[in-house]
């Protein structure tokens, strides 16, 4: 079975099929981007008394909502 890494680059359609077959991992710059995110959300989290959409606030017509970090952690 081949290895297809899932990185930043774009498929397109027709690879789809092949992709589907292989064994399916993580590149390393895709793990890092990932790190990367991670970190920025839990240094946003640390300020409480900001608010970011989608993070700590509901979406949509729920984004006046900030959402309890007991929530947010559990």
């Amino acid at each position: 079975m081949s290895v297809h890494s899932i990185g930043p680059e774009h498929w397109s359609i027709d690879e789809i099929p092949e992709i589907l077959k292989a064994e399916i991992q993580l590149s390393p710059e895709a793990q890092k981007n990932i790190e990367k995110c991670r970190n920025y959300l839990d240094q946003k989290m640390t300020e409480q008394d900001r608010t970011y959409y989608g993070i700590n606030t509901g979406f949509g017509s729920l984004c006046q909502v900030k959402i309890s970090e007991l929530c947010i952690r559990a």
